[in-house]
């Protein structure tokens, strides 16, 4: 096939297991990108399709197949092209791939297709949080889905069904700001406020953040590294506070029935975000809807049998 074959340069830190990538073209660098991640394994699949737009609407492309012993393998037809190319050839899509543009500096997105493993999700998480920490990742972006039936009085009466949570993220006033009204913070229900802005977000993620799949971990994870001692000796290892990347998270309270204008909505937030990041010379840069979401369109539109 002409691919790659490479471990990521993790050193095995977390029980002697690591990711590892079959790239198209030699070496992948993610050092000082931001990543953006679904929340695989949620109520519903609105975290893979916003990540389907961030791919959409930014033109990436597919630069390596990632390999994770937690993820079920599967091979389908191809997320992107409908028709066979030239000579009958049809691409295929892998349960986890990763995309990156050598025209969208430092953005980098992980597409997770295939269900984690059942009782691995946490392992999963931490997997991939150590393998972010050691590759040099400066944010991750986790879009994802909260159930709905943690809803408080706060939210019945919020104009906005998007949240949001930050963990050591450098640049979170901005963030704020970019977000605007359309995203409020998860912990905007809590009742106690007499604790510091990031505890109350740890607060919400662990009262309120259900339906979220690996998106609840990672936030952990992220808390758990902001916390470590920052000795000499600490910040040594891979996962410390000092290698840490900071961690937005965007999430949509859904039933499980998915909501086709909360989607929307999150998905071009989420582009609005990655936006900022890229070089001024990029602004304005036009939403594109995925193919994913015609075939979801068809499939939610299909007859659903239980039998024959």
């Amino acid at each position: 096939t002409g691919c790659v074959l490479s471990i990521l340069p993790s050193q095995l830190y977390l029980c002697g297991l690591a990711m590892r990538l079959s790239s198209k073209e030699g070496d992948v660098s993610l050092r000082g990108h931001t990543l953006v991640v679904p929340g695989v394994g949620g109520i519903t699949p609105l975290g893979q399709l916003c990540t389907d737009a961030a791919v959409a609407t930014f033109e990436l492309h597919q630069v390596a197949i990632v390999h994770s012993r937690h993820v079920l393998p599967v091979v389908m037809a191809s997320a992107w092209e409908a028709t066979a190319r030239a000579k009958g050839h049809l691409p295929i899509t892998t349960a986890v791939e990763l995309y990156q543009s050598t025209t969208k500096p430092l953005l980098s997105v992980l597409q997770l297709r295939s269900p984690i493993i059942e009782g691995r999700r946490q392992t999963f998480a931490e997997e991939l949080w150590c393998w972010a920490c050691s590759e040099g990742v400066a944010e991750i972006l986790i879009l994802g889905s909260c159930s709905s039936h943690v809803k408080g009085d706060a939210d019945l009466v919020a104009a906005t069904d998007l949240r949001y949570v930050c963990v050591n993220l450098a640049d979170k006033d901005a963030i704020v700001k970019t977000l605007g009204s359309e995203v409020l913070p998860l912990s905007h229900n809590l009742e106690d406020t007499s604790s510091s802005e990031q505890d109350r977000d740890i607060l919400a993620v662990q009262q309120l953040l259900r339906g979220s799949g690996i998106a609840r971990s990672i936030l952990f994870n992220a808390s758990e590294s902001t916390q470590q001692d920052a000795s000499a000796e600490c910040n040594k290892e891979p996962c410390s506070a000092a290698n840490a990347p900071g961690v937005l998270c965007l999430i949509g309270m859904t039933s499980e029935t998915l909501n086709w204008h909360g989607m929307t909505q999150l998905a071009r937030v989420a582009c609005k975000c990655i936006e900022r990041r890229l070089p001024p010379a990029m602004a304005d840069i036009e939403f594109r809807s995925p193919p994913s979401w015609q075939f979801q369109m068809e499939l939610a539109a299909s007859p659903q049998q239980l039998w024959g």
